[in-house]
C-alpha cells in the first residue's frame, strides 16, 4: 500500500515533468506524434512523449531503417526492392500479370508474374498465363470440322454459323446451301435441293429438236420422241434467233449511237421493242416452249391441222399466230423513222442507217413467216 503522502508526491513530480502545452488523452492512441524517436503514453488524461536515446533504431518510412540521434530519425540505407505505401494503388505497376496491395506495415506486395496464371479478360481464350509481362491465353478453338460453317467464339461460346456463299454456286435447276444437320449434306455440309426444280425449263442448247428441262440438279437437253418430225423446223428456228438478235443490234443503236430524241425516239424504241417480243414469242413456239394453249382458238382461224400432223407442223401452227402481225410492225418503226426524220428529231445520217436496217428486217421478217407457213406443208416423209 502506497501512503497517500507519496502517492501525492508522485503525482506532483509526474505533472511537474508534463510540458504545459501537452495535448490531453483518453487513450494512447491520440499521443502518437509520428516520430519512432519517441515513447508516447497517456497519463492522467494528457499526452506524454519521452525521447529515446541516441543509436537507438527507428524508421524514417516503413521500407527505410535509421537510428535515432537527439529525438529525431535519420535514415539509413533503404531495402533493395522495397516501396513505402498508403494504399494499393501506390502500389500499382502497370503489368497484368502481377496483384499489386499495400500492406498493414505500409510496404508494397506483390504476387504473380512471369508463367504464373492470370485472366486476361478475354472469355475466348484458356489458360491464361503471364510473359513478358502481357498475359495472355491460347484462343478458343470453335472449328466444327464442316467446310461450309463460319466459326468463331463469341462471349466465351463457339458458334458455327451456315454460311452458304462456301457452298457451290446455286444453278438453274437447283439451290445448294449450307445445311450441316440435314441427312442429305455432303461433305463439306452442302446440300443440294432440286425437287422443286425438276421438269421445268432451263437453258435452251439452240437445238429445237431437244427438250430442255431440268432433271436431278441439272438441265437435261433430251431429243424428242419424234426427231424426224421435228428437223424441218430447224431453219425457221435458226432464222428466227438470227433475226432476233438483229432486231437488239439496230435498238442497241437508235439507243446508244443514234441522234433520235423526243417522240421520235420514243415510237422508233418502242416499235423495236414490240418486234423482239413478237420473235421471242415465235422462237418459243418453235422450240416448243408454247404450245399455244393460251391463245384463243379464234388465233388459229385459217390455221388447218392434220390428223397425224408432225412436230414442224404442231409448233408452226402456233408460231405462225405470233408472227403473223410481226412484217406490219417492222413497216410501222419505218414510218416511225421517216417521221422523226421529217419533223427534225432523227438526223439524216441516224435515219438513213435506221432505215437500211429496217428494210433489212422488213425482208428477213416476211421470209421468216413464209418459213414457218410452209411447215404446214410438211409431208410424211420427215417421219421416216
Amino acid at each position: 500500500m502506497i501512503r497517500l503522502g507519496t502517492a501525492v508526491s508522485v503525482l506532483l513530480l509526474t505533472l511537474a515533468s508534463v510540458p504545459a502545452h501537452a495535448q490531453p488523452c483518453t487513450s494512447v492512441v491520440e499521443c502518437d506524434d509520428q516520430n519512432d524517436c519517441t515513447l508516447d503514453d497517456c497519463v492522467l488524461l494528457l499526452c506524454t512523449h519521452v525521447t529515446l536515446g541516441n543509436g537507438e533504431s527507428c524508421a524514417a518510412d516503413p521500407c527505410t531503417p535509421g537510428v535515432c540521434q537527439s529525438g529525431t530519425c535519420v535514415a539509413g540505407t533503404p531495402e533493395p526492392g522495397c516501396r513505402p505505401c498508403q494504399t494499393n494503388d501506390d502500389c500499382e505497376d502497370g503489368s497484368a500479370c502481377t496483384i499489386d496491395t499495400c500492406n498493414e506495415l505500409g510496404r508494397c506486395e506483390r504476387t504473380g508474374g512471369e508463367g504464373s496464371a492470370c485472366d486476361d479478360g478475354d472469355p475466348c481464350t484458356l489458360d491464361d498465363r503471364c510473359a513478358n509481362d502481357l498475359c495472355a491465353g491460347t484462343p478458343l478453338s470453335c472449328d466444327d470440322g464442316i467446310a461450309c460453317t463460319t466459326d468463331f467464339c463469341d462471349s466465351g461460346t463457339c458458334v458455327n454459323q451456315a454460311d452458304s456463299s462456301s457452298c457451290p454456286a446455286s444453278g438453274e435447276c437447283a439451290t445448294i446451301e449450307c445445311a450441316p444437320g440435314d441427312p442429305d449434306a455432303d461433305g463439306r455440309g452442302c446440300v443440294t435441293r432440286s425437287a422443286s426444280f425438276e421438269l421445268s425449263e432451263c437453258t435452251e442448247d439452240d437445238n429445237p429438236c431437244t427438250l430442255d428441262r431440268c432433271r436431278n440438279g441439272s438441265c437435261a437437253h433430251d431429243a424428242l420422241d419424234d426427231p424426224q418430225g421435228c428437223l424441218p423446223l430447224v431453219p425457221s428456228y435458226r432464222r428466227a434467233v438470227a433475226l432476233r438478235g438483229g432486231v437488239d443490234r439496230v435498238l442497241n443503236f437508235a439507243i446508244d449511237e443514234s441522234d433520235a430524241s423526243g417522240n421520235a425516239a420514243d415510237a422508233v424504241t418502242e416499235d423495236l421493242q414490240a418486234i423482239g417480243d413478237s420473235l421471242d414469242a415465235t422462237i418459243r413456239a418453235l422450240s416448243g416452249r408454247d404450245d399455244g394453249a393460251s391463245l384463243p382458238a379464234s388465233a388459229f382461224r385459217g390455221l388447218r391441222l392434220a390428223a397425224t400432223a408432225t412436230t414442224a407442223q404442231l409448233r408452226g401452227r402456233v408460231a405462225l399466230v405470233w408472227l403473223r402481225g410481226t412484217p406490219g410492225l417492222v413497216q410501222q418503226y419505218l414510218g416511225a423513222v421517216s417521221r422523226g426524220r421529217r419533223q427534225k428529231e432523227i438526223g439524216a445520217d441516224s435515219a438513213r442507217e435506221l432505215r437500211r436496217n429496217g428494210r433489212i428486217l422488213l425482208t428477213e421478217t416476211k421470209a421468216l413467216k413464209r418459213d414457218v407457213k410452209n411447215l404446214q406443208r410438211t409431208f410424211s416423209v420427215f417421219q421416216r
